[in-house]
């Protein structure tokens, strides 16, 4: 029997281009002098409580498969395509972004320890690859649970993260490892309800979760007790993921607008790590400290704080171009979309036993099969940027 492939959902690229979006903006706007102060820093504020949230809920969502996976199969199919481009290209940046404050503020470049620090911390640019191969160990070692104490360790980890005796994992777990977590075990009930979500009783409950969630942020600024703020912080976050998969589903519905998200949802991964270095070495090394300087109250245009915020997208969009090409270069390329453990094998030792076996296996299949097959693969790969 011929297996049809599945049309791929709509919605969970869009909020994966809207993320990806809005952090290419914060970063913008945090590069260039007085740039927090925009206009185009205030509207991203708006989307501030669903920019990451989104993002893991969806992770999350196309994470579910890892409950079929042993722990070899975890690493090989789905840590090791995580680990590689944060591993390759964190070191990079940050040596990047030292050089910058070396150079023109005189900053001492840190030692190796530096680097070595950063990458176990996750205090770095690519800190959201780091919290994924976490979080996805913590989603396969929950399989042995039965569903019902999977949605108890949910409302264990909301409650008790921020407790965590390691503060630099603290903030990072206790508000998106949650939002991971439900994208997983809620895959059902969140597809129903993206179907539906224009639906009245959809709308009606995207717009109590949003008020409830509103409700509390506008009220816990007098909770003294840290570590209570930042549970009644992450609770809110959850309560605008509904309102938030309401807005992806109407922004796909958008012929230019959602097809444009979509696309950019499809290379999140290539745009999260180009970003950050094109400012660092096209605007950090070029123009930040520019004779006259920046800032909003420069009077000359090439000085002007909004020029810079304005001229730096097309600054990234080069960036990710540029990235892209290089993920077409051979072995360098492999440092963002590596070849799986087997798949590097059979390349290193292509006549081996195994690697014909896997040939000729994949050249049986009837031809819908192997398209099905393939683009299942495509969408493991996509799911991981």
């Amino acid at each position: 029997m011929s297996v049809a492939p599945q049309q791929r959902m709509a919605w969970p690229d869009v909020a994966k281009g809207l993320s990806i979006l809005g952090v290419v903006l914060l970063h913008i706007t945090l590069a260039v002098p007085d740039g927090s102060e925009t206009f185009g820093a205030h509207v991203n504020e708006l989307i501030a409580p669903l920019r990451m949230p989104l993002f893991f809920l969806v992770s999350g969502f196309f994470s579910i498969k890892v409950f079929r996976f042993n722990f070899i199969q975890l690493w090989t199919k789905r840590l090791w395509f995580l680990a590689v481009p944060y591993l390759c290209w964190a070191p990079v940046e940050m040596w990047l972004k030292n050089y910058e404050w070396h150079e023109f503020l005189g900053q001492p470049m840190p030692e190796k320890d530096y680097y070595i620090d950063s990458l176990i911390e996750s205090s770095n640019m690519y800190w959201f690859l780091h919290s994924l191969v976490l979080f996805t160990l913590v989603l396969w070692a929950s399989k042995v649970l039965p569903a019902w104490a999977r949605w108890a360790f949910l409302v264990a980890v909301v409650i008790c993260a921020p407790w965590l005796p390691y503060p630099p994992l603290v903030a990072k777990v206790s508000t998106y490892l949650p939002c991971f977590l439900l994208g997983a075990y809620g895959r059902p009930a969140i597809e129903r309800f993206a179907l539906d979500a224009l639906k009245p009783w959809a709308l009606i409950t995207g717009l109590l979760s949003y008020v409830a969630a509103k409700e509390i942020l506008d009220n816990y600024e007098v909770i003294a007790d840290p570590q209570i703020r930042q549970v009644l912080n992450t609770v809110a976050m959850l309560l605008h993921l509904p309102g938030g998969i309401i807005f992806v589903v109407l922004l796909a519905k958008i012929p230019v607008l959602g097809e444009a998200l979509k696309r950019i949802g499809r290379h999140t991964l290539v745009i999260y790590i180009s970003h950050p270095i094109a400012l660092t070495v096209i605007f950090g090394y070029g123009f930040r400290y520019r004779e006259g300087g920046i800032g909003l109250d420069v009077p000359e245009l090439m000085g002007h704080t909004s020029t810079w915020v304005l001229l730096c997208i097309p600054v990234t969009i080069a960036g990710a171009f540029a990235m892209q090409m290089l993920s077409k270069v051979p072995v360098i390329g492999w440092t963002l979309f590596p070849p799986s453990p087997e798949a590097l094998h059979a390349r290193l030792r292509p006549h081996s036993a195994k690697a014909r076996e896997r040939m000729r296996a994949m050249r049986a299949l009837h031809p819908v099969e192997r398209r099905a097959r393939e683009q299942a693969q495509r969408e493991d790969r996509q799911a991981l940027q």
